[in-house]
C-alpha cells in the first residue's frame, strides 16, 4: 500500500511539471501573446521581456567593434551616437563628416568631391583617395627622409628607390595590408603639366623603380644637355585600393650631368613603353544645376481674407471714405510656379474706388512706394546658370552668368538682383508729385575673377656646357673632392602663361627669352690628386 501511495505522489508531481512546463513553453514561444500564430522556434530559448534594443554606441571601445549605425571619433577614440549634420546651425559647429553649405548657411552630409571625410588629399592635383581602415596605425610604414632617386641620361631614365622603416611588429604588419605599390611619374617638359601623370603598379614587395627609354625629352632636354625635373608619388594600396599609408613624394631636381643609377641598386631598368600607363585622375562629376524657370500661366485671384484694406485696417468696401486696397494672387489651374531659383511676381494690390461721403467728394488715398531695404539674387532662366563661386560686396551667393572671365578682356559675369514691394505707390505728396517706386533692379558684377591656368614654363640649354675653369696641371694643387668647373647658357621659355588665382610654383614670374649662364661641378671629370705623394718644399 506504501508503495503505491509514493508511486502516486510521484506521478501527481510529474503531471503538475509537465503542465507547467507546457504553459511557460507556449508563453515563450509566442513571444509572450499567447497567440499561437506569434509561435517562432527562435523565441522559445528567450524570455518576451528580454531588452530587444541595440547596445548604446558608448558601449563599444575600439574602432573594429564600434558598428556601422555608430560614429567612430577619431580624435577622442571613442564609439558615439551618429551625427545628424543638420542640426548644426554654425560653419564653426558643422563636424567633421559633414559639409557647410556657404550659399545656404547650413550644415549638411552631402560631402562634396575634394573634401571628403577620411579621405587623403595626393600630392597629385584634383587626386583624393579613401584611407585604409588601418591608416593611422600605418601611419609611419615609410622611413620616408630615406628614399633616393637618380637620372640615367645615357638611357632616358630615372629611378627611385623607398625604404620601410624598421619598427617590429607594426611593419610587418601594416606590410600584410599592402596589395599593390603604384607608382606615379610626371615630368617638367614644356607641354606636361601637373594633371598629367604616368603610372605603373608593382608588388607589394617591391622597394625600388627604376624605366628607362622614356619619350623624347621627358627625361633630357631637347638637346641632350640637360635633364629635366621628374617627380615620383608612390603610393601602398590594400586589397580594395584604399590607401594604407601616406604617400612617397620624390622629386628629381635638374642636373646638367648625371649619375647611370648603378650606385642605387635598381637593377637595369623596364622600358617605358612596356608598363607606363596614362593616368587619368578620377572625378566626381556632379549632376548638371537645374535650369531656373519663370513662373507660367495663372491668372489674378482676389484675396477674399485680405479683404479692402486702408494702412493695414479692414474697412468696408460699401461704406464711403478714402480708397481703399485689395490682394490679388497669381493662381489658377494652368498656373506653373516658379522652379530652381526662377523669378515670379506671385502678388499685386490694386486700389479700390469708393463713394466720397454726403457733402465731401471722393478721396483718393496718397501713400508711397516702400521698397526691402536687400537686394535680392534672381536667377534668369538659362543665363544665370553658374554658381556664384567667390563673393564680392555686391554678389555674396546665388548665381552668375559666367563660371569666371576667360582672359582679362572678358567682361565679368552679371547677376541680376531686385528688391520687393513692401508697399505700394498710390497718389501724390504734399506737392502733387505722383508717388512713384526707385530702383526696383539692378545687375551686378559676379565671378569677376580670371580663369585659373597654371603656367608651363622652365629654362633649357642653349648649346652645350662650356669649360669655366679646369684642374690645376700640378696635381699637388688639387684638393680631393673637386672637380673641373662647367658653365652652361639657358633660356627661359614660356609655353603657356600662368593666369588666374594659381600657386606661385606654377606661376611664370621669369621673362619669355629671358638667358642666363649657371656653373656647375664636371663630377664625370674629377680632378686628380696627388694621393699623399711628396710635392716637394720644405728639408730635412
Amino acid at each position: 500500500m506504501a508503495d503505491s501511495t509514493g508511486l502516486f505522489i510521484v506521478l501527481m508531481i510529474f503531471c503538475v511539471m509537465s503542465i507547467t512546463s507546457s504553459i511557460l513553453f507556449t508563453y515563450t514561444c509566442t513571444d509572450g501573446t499567447w497567440d499561437f500564430d506569434n509561435f517562432k522556434g527562435e523565441q522559445c530559448v528567450k524570455f518576451p521581456e528580454e531588452d530587444k534594443t541595440d547596445p548604446a554606441c558608448t558601449t563599444f571601445t575600439t574602432q573594429s567593434d564600434c558598428p556601422s549605425r555608430c560614429s567612430w571619433d577619431t580624435t577622442t577614440s571613442s564609439c558615439g551616437e551618429p551625427v545628424t549634420c543638420n542640426t548644426f546651425t554654425t560653419e564653426s559647429g558643422c563636424p567633421a563628416g559633414c559639409s557647410w553649405d556657404s550659399v545656404n548657411s547650413t550644415c549638411s552630409d552631402y560631402v562634396p568631391s575634394g573634401s571628403q571625410y577620411n579621405m587623403y588629399t595626393s600630392n597629385i592635383t584634383g587626386l583624393y583617395i579613401e584611407k585604409s581602415d588601418h591608416f593611422d596605425e600605418c601611419s609611419v610604414l615609410f622611413d620616408i627622409d630615406q628614399s633616393m632617386s637618380c637620372y640615367n641620361k645615357n638611357n632616358n631614365g630615372a629611378a627611385v628607390r623607398w625604404f620601410f622603416t624598421e619598427s617590429g611588429t607594426i611593419s610587418a604588419t601594416c606590410k600584410n595590408y599592402i596589395q599593390k605599390i603604384r607608382v606615379f611619374v610626371t615630368s617638367s617638359q614644356p607641354g606636361i603639366d601637373n594633371n598629367q601623370w604616368w603610372y605603373t603598379d608593382l608588388s607589394s614587395s617591391v622597394a625600388d623603380f627604376y624605366f628607362k627609354d622614356a619619350p623624347t625629352g621627358f627625361v633630357t632636354t631637347e638637346n641632350g644637355g640637360g635633364t629635366r625635373k621628374i617627380t615620383f608619388v608612390i603610393q601602398a594600396l590594400d586589397k580594395d585600393d584604399k590607401l594604407v599609408s601616406p604617400e612617397i613624394f620624390e622629386e628629381l631636381i635638374p642636373e646638367s650631368n648625371a649619375e647611370d643609377c648603378s650606385n642605387l641598386g635598381v637593377g637595369t631598368g623596364t622600358v617605358w613603353g612596356d608598363i607606363m600607363l596614362k593616368y587619368v585622375i578620377p572625378t566626381d562629376i556632379p549632376e548638371p544645376l537645374p535650369q531656373p524657370k519663370d513662373c507660367e500661366g495663372g491668372v489674378w485671384i482676389l484675396d477674399q481674407d485680405y479683404g479692402c484694406q486702408i494702412n493695414g485696417e479692414k474697412v468696408e468696401k460699401s461704406d464711403c471714405g478714402p480708397n481703399c486696397f485689395e490682394r490679388y494672387y497669381l493662381g489658377g489651374d494652368n498656373y506653373v510656379p516658379a522652379e530652381n531659383g526662377g523669378s515670379c511676381i506671385v502678388d499685386k494690390k490694386e486700389e479700390y474706388g469708393r463713394e466720397g461721403c454726403v457733402g465731401q467728394e471722393a478721396t483718393v488715398y496718397n501713400q508711397p512706394c516702400v521698397l526691402g531695404t536687400n537686394w535680392l539674387a534672381v536667377a534668369r532662366a538659362e543665363v544665370d546658370i553658374y554658381p556664384v563661386t567667390k563673393t564680392n560686396q555686391y554678389a555674396t551667393g546665388g548665381y552668375c552668368s559666367k563660371q569666371y572671365q576667360e582672359n582679362a578682356d572678358d567682361e565679368p559675369g552679371k547677376q541680376l538682383q531686385i528688391k520687393t514691394r513692401l508697399q505700394e505707390p498710390q497718389g501724390t505728396d504734399q506737392f502733387g508729385n505722383e508717388y512713384v517706386c526707385g530702383s526696383e533692379e539692378r545687375e551686378v558684377e559676379c565671378n569677376n575673377f580670371l580663369k585659373p591656368i597654371e603656367g608651363v614654363c622652365g629654362w633649357e640649354n642653349i648649346g652645350v656646357p662650356e669649360v669655366a675653369k679646369e684642374c690645376n696641371s700640378n696635381c699637388c694643387n688639387n684638393q680631393s673632392g673637386t672637380y673641373r668647373r662647367l658653365k652652361q647658357k639657358q633660356v627661359f621659355k614660356i609655353t603657356t602663361m600662368h593666369q588666374g588665382d594659381v600657386p606661385d610654383d606654377k606661376k611664370c614670374l621669369t621673362g619669355n627669352g629671358s638667358e642666363r649662364e649657371r656653373e656647375f661641378n664636371d663630377t664625370s671629370n674629377p680632378c686628380t690628386t696627388c694621393g699623399g705623394l711628396y710635392c716637394g718644399g720644405g728639408g730635412k
